[in-house]
């Protein structure tokens, strides 16, 4: 019931165990983190990160 209910409300509903779930978790939500820290450490060993910063979008600021 719950289910299906959530899927008439327009829910993707994905079934499997606790630590699937826990795994697919972790890379959700880790992958930006790590993405942002790539991203920082590239700026910073090219040494342009005061360049970038005159010209970055607010998701950089």
């Amino acid at each position: 019931k719950v289910r299906k209910y959530l899927e008439t409300k327009g829910a993707k509903v994905a079934l499997m165990t606790p630590q699937e779930h826990d795994e697919m978790m972790a890379i959700v939500l880790g992958l930006p983190h790590f993405i942002a820290l790539v991203s920082a450490d590239t700026l910073l060993s090219l040494d342009k990160l005061e360049q970038t910063k005159t010209i970055a979008g607010t998701t950089y600021k």
